[in-house]
């Protein structure tokens, strides 16, 4: 904040005293310095909040407020993962956490965990197919078969609680 906008706030029998030299200069311009690093923040805020653009170590922060840091944990937890939680990728995470309300939408649908995986790994042609009810047949295609663990547990997280899975890798 510019050193005339702090002394805007001041009451007027104080900004009467504000001249060169005075104790009360030196401190409007060390409060001046103190705001220049946050506002030069401010002006690009919206890059932070951006999984595209936002710094690195900040993509796992904006993946907890979209859910997905279960997914992150449930990876974590099946094995050591770096600083690409997903094998595929840092950049397919910063996806998933951008279609994250639209993923919402289709939670537990085909078209939902077909556009999860195929974000997720980065790998098109996943066919999802019904079968006998309560169970579903979930294609993997060739390409993707070394993400399997990926694949389990994202299925897992968002198949509905009462429908089995297997899956199937397709031959190329």
């Amino acid at each position: 904040m510019e050193r005339r906008k702090i002394e805007r706030l001041l009451p007027a029998i104080i900004r009467q005293t504000s001249r060169p030299g005075t104790p009360l200069a030196a401190l409007l311009a060390a409060m001046e310095r103190l705001h220049e690093r946050t506002e030069e923040q401010l002006v690009h805020i919206e890059t932070v909040f951006d999984p595209r653009q936002t710094e690195p170590k900040f993509v796992p922060f904006l993946a907890y407020w979209v859910n997905l840091d279960v997914l992150l944990k449930k990876l974590a937890s099946g094995r050591e993962i770096g600083p690409n939680p997903l094998p595929s990728g840092f950049g397919n995470l910063r996806e998933l956490i951008a279609s994250a309300a639209e993923l919402a939408k289709w939670r537990g649908t085909r078209k939902g965990l077909k556009q999860f995986l195929e974000i997720a790994t980065g790998i098109p042609g996943f066919e999802i197919v019904e079968q006998r009810g309560f169970h579903i047949k979930v294609q993997v295609p060739e390409s993707a078969s070394p993400f399997e663990f990926v694949i389990r547990s994202i299925v897992e997280l968002e198949k509905p609680a009462n429908i089995t899975y297997e899956l199937v890798t397709l031959q190329t």
